[in-house]
């Protein structure tokens, strides 16, 4: 979305909404976002006003949250999106991928798969599982569950140490 006059510019903005709907706006470049929400309508659901002066691409996403029984099978290895899909919370799926490509290639050069398939699953599991505890925490509609995640939010924000090593868990560094 083009959004020159927009007030948050430069921040990275989430809001939680009514039901356990978020909206979160992303900017790409100055006066360019990208706003997504887990309604259908986006723009309608951004509760802090948003001037679009353009609209570069709108579509549906579905999360669809999966893995294959194994990442590889004789000659043949999966890595990234063809052998597991997180959730987008955390921002882990392309990262996800590239560690697996690279620790595949580590392994081709000193002639070791044995292993390869069980570990990269492992891996991707853990990553599936943190990333599906993210989304349900964060899309929790109970108002005792909006309540904990604002205090754990603040928490996080007025402690940034608590907060860095959290994203840092979070975002697997």
């Amino acid at each position: 979305m083009e959004a020159p006059d927009w007030r948050h510019g430069t921040a990275f903005t989430g809001c939680f909404l009514p039901g356990g709907d978020v909206c979160v706006v992303v900017p790409l470049a100055y006066g360019r976002f990208r706003v997504i929400a887990s309604r259908s309508d986006t723009l309608a659901a951004l509760p802090v006003p948003m001037a679009v002066a353009g609209t570069h691409h709108a579509g549906a996403f579905t999360i669809s949250v999966r893995q294959v029984p194994r990442d590889g099978v004789g000659h043949v290895y999966l890595a990234g999106d063809a052998a597991h899909c997180p959730s987008p919370v955390g921002g882990r799926g392309m990262n996800l991928g590239i560690a697996d490509a690279a620790d595949f290639a580590a392994r081709v050069a000193e002639g070791r798969l044995e292993g390869c398939s069980a570990a990269r699953h492992a891996t991707g599991d853990a990553v599936l599982r943190l990333s599906e505890r993210g989304r349900r925490a964060l899309m929790a509609p109970h108002p005792a569950a909006a309540a904990t995640r604002r205090a754990v939010l603040r928490l996080l924000v007025g402690v940034p140490p608590l907060g860095r090593a959290a994203l840092r868990r979070f975002a697997g560094g």
